[in-house]
């Protein structure tokens, strides 16, 4: 198991007249070797959560175990440093992240603190920078001189030059022009191919889930509203309906089909399946 959550509550500002409960009573286990999407509207909790996962915040009361590491409310954790190395995450706001004086040294930073030598360090962080499409004149250059679409993928390097077992990326294509984020989901569905890694997408983007992702988590107002294979996920119209998702264009049109009167095309998320399906009610 990489990730069991137990009744986790998260509040801001807990005693405070600001207080806010962000998370409540969450139950929740994420298998290894997935690609999870995490989707719910702005403000659900979705962020609040998957930051649990690398203890970058802890639980008000509950507790969640992350490959093996137990982190219960009310106890000071120990081990924290092994735990963010195995679970890298990336925020939706890379220029939060990057720092160094260059995108080189930045990228190079966490391998260097987790003990591999400078020189070695500086591989590493070339490597993962040629991986995400960021061209060699850039290395010298300030990450904060960068463009939007740029800094994301510098802080993706960055992570990715960990070697985490889990990925969480918080909104991994924001900024991203649209082959740019094809680019980049194609790379992080290559990763968790080849090298068995866990990705976990906090997104909006319904188009992503349903061409990338093989499970949905849906968080409503700080609770768990369902965990679905994405064929279910795509099925539940009443919950759809009332978060107000906009579903990918295929889905829109099977929707529309299935109104009009075909059958049997519930569970199909790809054209061609749905292709196969209209020939055969047609010819019927």
């Amino acid at each position: 198991m990489s990730i069991k959550v137990n009744n986790l509550s998260y509040t801001y500002n807990e005693g405070s007249p600001f207080e806010l409960k962000a998370l409540k009573n969450i139950n929740l286990e994420l298998d290894d070797n997935k690609v999870i999407a995490i989707v719910g509207a702005t403000g659900s909790g979705k962020t609040t959560l998957v930051q649990h996962f690398n203890a970058l915040l802890l639980p008000t009361h509950g507790s969640l175990e992350v490959n093996g590491k137990l982190i219960e409310a009310d106890v000071k954790p120990e081990g924290l440093k092994a735990l963010r190395k195995n679970v890298g995450l990336v925020f939706q706001f890379p220029e939060y992240q990057l720092f160094e004086e260059t995108v080189v040294k930045d990228v190079a930073f966490g391998p260097k603190n987790f003990g591999v030598s400078e020189a070695e360090s500086l591989e590493i962080a070339k490597k993962y920078l040629k991986l995400v499409n960021i061209s060699e004149d850039l290395y010298e250059r300030s990450p904060l001189d960068l463009s939007g679409g740029q800094k994301r993928r510098v802080a993706i390097a960055g992570i990715l030059a960990l070697d985490s077992n889990t990925l969480v990326l918080d909104e991994p294509t924001a900024g991203l022009d649209p082959q740019g984020a094809l680019e980049m989901m194609e790379l992080f569905i290559n990763l968790h191919k080849l090298e068995e890694k866990t990705i976990i997408i906090v997104t909006h983007d319904m188009e992503q889930v349903l061409n990338y992702c093989e499970e949905v988590v849906v968080i409503d107002h700080g609770e768990i509203a369902g965990h679905y294979s994405v064929s279910e996920f795509f099925n539940e119209k009443d919950l759809l309906s009332k978060l107000d998702i906009e579903m990918p264009s295929l889905i829109k049109l099977r929707e529309d089909l299935i109104n009009k009167g075909f059958k049997n095309l519930d569970n199909i998320l790809n054209a061609e399946d749905l292709v196969k399906a209209i020939k055969a009610e047609v010819e019927k």
